[in-house]
């Protein structure tokens, strides 16, 4: 895993793209995912092997230190999925995609997936099975979600373009 800046995590959440993308050109790759993605919206999966409950919050009540760090211009009302989970269980990609970024802070990673121009936050992570770069499948493991304080939570958040999306809007709950 490599020191990752602010800027190149900033460039990977907040804009879709990284630092080596060209911001001008548009692989046929990336456009393939992207229309396959949006194809899946308010179906695709929800990112765990198996889960308890679902949750769908705004940032501010999942995380009241926005507002003392670097992250503080995020809207407060965007949406974070909450997959609470039994223990040990896998985190799974929703669709096809790419591993755009691994990224350990505060004891947990962080594994954000490329779909094309969408970008799919995966946090609260004990172990990860993916490297950087790697092309993932539809239902592929992961990461092993943490358990903290006898609560085993996923959180999920979804980008287009470095935009913050309703996750309740693409995710199928049965």
């Amino acid at each position: 895993m490599r020191i990752i800046t602010f800027l190149s995590f900033y460039l990977i959440i907040f804009t879709g793209f990284a630092q080596q993308d060209s911001l001008i050109e548009v692989n046929i790759e990336d456009s393939v995912l992207t229309t396959e993605f949006e194809e899946k919206k308010g179906r695709l999966i929800v990112p765990a092997k198996s889960y308890i409950s679902l949750d769908v919050c705004c940032v501010e009540q999942y995380n009241q230190k926005l507002k003392e760090n670097s992250f503080s211009t995020r809207n407060p009302k965007e949406e974070i999925l909450k997959v609470t989970c039994k223990e040990n269980t896998q985190a799974i990609s929703v669709a096809d995609g790419k591993v755009a970024l691994v990224l350990k802070t505060e004891g947990a990673y962080t594994v954000v997936i490329k779909h094309g121009k969408y970008g799919a936050v995966y946090s609260n992570l004990e172990s990860v099975s993916v490297k950087e770069g790697e092309d993932v499948n539809e239902k592929q493991d992961i990461g092993v979600v943490k358990t903290k304080n006898l609560n085993t939570v996923l959180n999920y958040e979804l980008y287009f373009k470095g935009n913050k999306m309703k996750v309740a809007n693409w995710i199928k709950i049965d």
